[in-house]
């Protein structure tokens, strides 16, 4: 049997996966998942897109000798930021010992695929110039890789997460696998620049709240979201059947909250067009599928929807408390 390769420490808010990159990068190597392949057993996919996935427990076991678990799970991963968000069932597996001794779990919110920046690895160009200098190079943070950040939680500047000009993105590590030092896509040479993002009140929300759960794990569950819900639109369950009168009720409640979002802020967050994402059968932001069908969606459709209810100073307080 190959024994496990010799991983470098863990930098601080430095994801998983970025350690067994550093590896390889010191390795002198160049065809990432054919050198990991024979250590690691789950390197087929490595997208930041799943809060948790088989890879992951792999690499965590060669760092457990000097890490605790709650290093682990809290400070390099994005466990943290998507507990709050899971379902019972999610909840019930991400325990610390069921993640640190099982090669078979792997947990991802649903729809997730309909995120704008759930698919590849981003940077903040400040941070690559902080982490060459303190470090000797850069690498992956916990932190630049949560959805719903637009903008680097130390330096506020908009992350980078490809090049606009020949489209390419850090997804499989096959052919570049760190940010670029020199602010220049690996591939064509553009200089990398980041999108303007206009920091809207709900792009301000949204960012704060996302720090604040991955900073500290919090204790809020997906019940209580939807309990804020159930209680702001008037019904706690649904009947079998609906009246035409209820219908008619829950058609609106549904029509004003997709209305409530405009097209820049939904082309910000999700890769589908607005008027898809708000047609009449799409669940990612309906909010009775969400509220009373148990409808698995990512993070920023329910902190949309609590935000459109007028709950976000709930949910802050909460954070504040901790």
């Amino acid at each position: 049997m190959i024994s496990s390769p010799s991983l470098p420490y863990l930098l601080p808010n430095e994801h998983l996966i970025s350690g067994l990159v550093r590896w390889f990068n010191h390795t002198g190597l160049n065809e990432f998942r054919r050198t990991c392949s024979p250590y690691f057993q789950n390197i087929s996919t490595l997208s930041p897109m799943a809060a948790w996935r088989p890879l992951y427990s792999e690499i965590a076991q060669i760092y457990r000798h000097t890490l605790s678990p709650q290093q682990l799970l809290s400070q390099h991963s994005l466990l943290n930021y998507y507990y709050p968000f899971f379902l019972t069932k999610e909840r019930a597996i991400a325990d610390e010992q069921l993640l640190l001794n099982h090669l078979d779990i792997k947990i991802q919110p649903g729809l997730q695929k309909h995120l704008r920046h759930a698919h590849h690895w981003r940077w903040c160009s400040q941070c690559v110039s902080d982490d060459v200098s303190q470090f000797g190079g850069p690498y992956w943070h916990t932190y630049h890789q949560i959805p719903t950040m637009l903008h680097c939680y130390r330096h506020g500047e908009v992350l980078l997460a490809g090049c606009e000009s020949c489209g390419f993105r850090f997804t499989s590590f096959d052919t570049h696998w760190l940010p670029p030092d020199d602010s220049q896509c690996p591939v064509c040479q553009t200089e990398l620049k980041g999108q303007c993002i206009p920091l809207t009140g709900t792009v301000r929300w949204l960012e704060s709240v996302s720090y604040a759960l991955q900073r500290e794990k919090s204790e809020i569950t997906r019940e209580k979201f939807l309990s804020w819900i159930h209680d702001k639109l008037g019904f706690h369950t649904l009947p079998s059947i609906y009246s035409l009168a209820l219908r008619k009720k829950l058609s609106r409640l549904r029509l004003e909250f997709t209305d409530s979002l405009d097209d820049e802020l939904l082309s910000l967050y999700f890769r589908e067009e607005p008027s898809r994402l708000r047609g009449a059968t799409q669940k990612l932001l309906n909010i009775i599928w969400v509220a009373y069908r148990g409808t698995s969606v990512p993070p920023i459709s329910l902190l949309l929807m609590l935000r459109h209810l007028g709950l976000e100073h709930q949910l802050t307080c909460m954070l504040t408390e901790q």
